[in-house]
């Protein structure tokens, strides 16, 4: 069952979202102007998709009720981003701090999945670098944080960056590159022997679960809370466009453990990006409050 998730009033605040072009980024975003965000900004990795988000979000009946009974409706922005490509990632950030005064909320939901090892441009092992996973993330993050927290300055009140995360990350097989003649984690993940397609994604879950941890430490949750959400079980076109015995695995637990709809998944994700306070600061979180491992730690 998905937990009630009651979201304020965001009036007056800008947030952005990665990967909004379908799925929970799409939801998210749709979620975000139901709960009256001034500002959005939405990215996808060409213009055609972005014009076709913006446009899906403002046909939306909800949005268009919405729209009606308010004299400021929501302004979506749409900004180019390919995580695979450092410089796309680094054009990105720097026009965001060119041209956006403020932001309140970051929520990072761009992904993928990948069944064969593959390099990004930047020589990185794809999923690792970025169409969800991690490194590119990262830039981001460094990249936006001092915007962020001069909007929170300003605000006197916290900023917030989430990122999607995955529960499965505790099944990760980092551990294994222990001993292993490569003397980086990042090197030994670039080597096709270390790539397993089931725990590349675990794997990729980890490593930036591991890093918003890092990153919590240098940052006074007081002006940014930054954490990862586990948005459930959810039959998005990122697993569905898998191998059949996947998907049937998929399908398979999740009428075990059951599944959750996009909507709910997104639901969950905007209350970690906007209701969950500094007790989620570098934490994972799952069902609308801080994980049990997380507590234990």
């Amino acid at each position: 069952m998905t937990p009630q998730s009651e979201i304020a009033s965001l009036s007056g605040k800008t947030a952005l979202v990665t990967g909004c072009n379908k799925g929970l980024g799409f939801q998210v975003a749709r979620q975000l102007i139901l709960s009256r965000i001034s500002h959005l900004i939405i990215t996808t990795r060409d213009h055609v998709k972005g014009e076709a988000a913006i446009s899906a979000l403002q046909a939306d009946p909800e949005v268009i009720k919405l729209v009606s009974k308010t004299e400021t409706p929501t302004r979506i922005d749409w900004f180019q981003l390919e995580l695979d490509d450092y410089n796309s990632t680094m054009s990105f950030v720097a026009k965001v701090e060119q041209d956006v005064p403020e932001l309140d909320i970051l929520i990072l939901c761009a992904g993928m999945l990948q069944y064969k090892f593959e390099r990004a441009k930047t020589g990185h092992e794809l999923l690792m670098q970025g169409n969800l996973n991690c490194y590119s993330n990262c830039l981001i993050i460094n990249g936006l944080s001092n915007l962020l927290g001069v909007t929170s300055r300003r605000r006197q009140s916290p900023a917030h960056i989430t990122v999607v995360g995955s529960y499965s990350m505790k099944s990760s097989t980092v551990n294994s590159a222990r001993g292993h003649e490569k003397d980086h984690i990042i090197q030994y993940l670039d080597t096709e022997e270390s790539y397993r397609p089931l725990h590349r994604y675990p794997d990729s879950k980890l490593m930036m679960h591991v890093y918003i941890h890092h990153f919590a430490a240098q940052t006074r949750p007081c002006e940014i809370i930054v954490n990862t959400v586990c948005p459930g079980l959810v039959f998005t076109d990122l697993f569905m466009s898998g191998p059949f015995w996947l998907r049937s695995l998929i399908w398979a637990s999740g009428r075990v453990m059951g599944h959750r709809t996009v909507e709910d998944g997104a639901r969950l994700i905007v209350h970690a990006a906007t209701a969950i306070g500094e007790e989620s600061h570098g934490k994972f979180v799952q069902n609308n409050c801080v994980d049990r491992f997380e507590s234990s730690r």
